[in-house]
């Protein structure tokens, strides 16, 4: 809001950044490959028009989702007994 960022700007750089997150996780946790990352980034981000049009008719008190022991449990994963990543 500081900058004047359009919402449709950001909601499409939080679609990006969300699916490119999900994809990196992906491509440890699945023999995924590089290039299937990279086909699956390109024909999620096709759909990311939709998607935001979509977002913009959400309600502000309806929109948005928290939850930081995700965050939390992401960082004790470095600790944990098991990990689940293939490396």
């Amino acid at each position: 809001a500081l900058a004047d960022t359009p919402p449709a700007a950001a909601l499409t750089a939080y679609f990006y950044q969300t699916l490119a997150a999900l994809l990196s996780a992906a491509l440890k946790l699945l023999r995924l490959g590089q290039v299937g990352a990279q086909s699956l980034l390109t024909e999620c981000l096709a759909e990311a028009g939709a998607a935001v049009a979509e977002a913009s008719t959400v309600p502000e008190p309806d929109a948005g989702w928290f939850n930081p022991l995700l965050e939390i449990a992401s960082a004790r994963h470095e600790t944990a007994y098991t990990r689940i990543f293939i490396s």
